[in-house]
């Protein structure tokens, strides 16, 4: 079995257990058994090393997105995510910013140090099809505030 089916598998697991009782689960870079799913799925997704890349990746499209979105879907968004892997939120919040699908990907291209525009889109894309898998809800409340090329970004 591969690490992404033993993952899956202990996904569906958890799954019947209630919320109190996944915390309890170790983790093996300390981010908490919830984080380390979603890093997991990312990782075997993106085909990155290891979870802390996972981890950089998706740390570095969100602080985009919460960028692009106002204040409280980002706070909202953000709160249906495992703590861990949640961006860090500004403590003294712009307005949203106005920039485009091709500026979203430049900007991840530039921050995640990624060599090409194609794979900025495809890294992105599965970062957050993961994310619509965990948090669907938020993340289409995300998309609804996007115009439209940005939003079929983020919806897939």
């Amino acid at each position: 079995m591969q690490y992404g089916q033993m993952i899956d598998t202990l996904q569906q697991l958890m799954d019947t257990l209630p919320r109190e009782y996944q915390q309890l689960v170790p983790s093996v870079i300390g981010v908490g058994g919830d984080a380390e799913l979603l890093l997991g799925r990312i990782r075997d997704r993106t085909g990155l090393s290891d979870l802390e890349k996972a981890l950089q990746l998706n740390q570095v499209v969100l602080s985009v997105l919460v960028q692009r979105i106002s204040q409280g879907q980002a706070a909202d968004l953000t709160a249906s995510l495992p703590v861990a892997v949640r961006p860090e939120l500004p403590t003294n919040p712009a307005p949203a910013q106005s920039f485009d699908a091709d500026d979203f990907l430049d900007r991840i291209q530039d921050r995640a140090g990624l060599p090409d525009r194609a794979s900025a889109e495809r890294l992105t894309g599965i970062v957050l099809s993961t994310i619509r898998e965990w948090a669907p809800t938020e993340l289409g409340d995300t998309a609804d505030q996007l115009p439209k090329p940005l939003a079929r970004l983020i919806r897939g």
